[in-house]
């Protein structure tokens, strides 16, 4: 991949697509059928100077990347077009797809977790992690959240009971 350290990879459902990005403000994605790579210049309407960590839905129809300023960024992957804007205090340091693809759930620099729903672009969640340091990662199953923070602590939230209801 030209002039692009690969900071972040993900399968774009079950397309054959790869979306890779890193630090620079344009990505790609590669048709693994055709081995064609198609460079994104920059996200239209976005000045994000760094597109290093991005996910995709898990139909691969869309692109979350984690932008300046509390900003998550979503991308058409058709088109290659911004589509929206999800927006946190502080700045996003990870962000995960729900497996159905309805969610996205963020954190960062405040120690809280959000929860969009993708279709609606609206917070429908928004709780403390535990032990309020800054969220460094995180996993989501269908009937889990995990969230790892930076003091080397990882908290267990239930979807059954809702994330923000307490450790599973």
């Amino acid at each position: 991949v030209p002039n692009l350290p690969i900071y972040s990879a993900s399968f774009l459902g079950g397309t054959g697509n790869v979306v890779v990005s890193g630090r620079r403000p344009f990505f790609y994605i590669y048709d693994t059928v055709a081995g064609k790579l198609d460079m994104i210049s920059k996200i239209m309407g976005r000045e994000e100077k760094s597109l290093e960590k991005c996910v995709a839905s898990p139909d691969g129809r869309t692109l979350a990347f984690i932008g300046n300023d509390g900003y998550i960024p979503l991308v058409d992957t058709h088109s290659k077009h911004w589509i929206a804007d999800l927006k946190m205090n502080g700045s996003v340091r990870t962000i995960s797809f729900s497996p159905d693809g309805n969610y996205i759930i963020g954190s960062g620099s405040d120690g809280d977790i959000y929860r969009w729903d993708v279709r609606t672009h609206r917070c429908v969640e928004r709780f403390s992690n535990e032990d309020g340091s800054i969220s460094s990662s995180m996993a989501v199953s269908s009937r889990n959240l995990a969230v790892g923070a930076e003091s080397g602590v990882v908290n267990l939230y239930s979807e059954q009971r809702g994330y923000s209801s307490g450790n599973a």
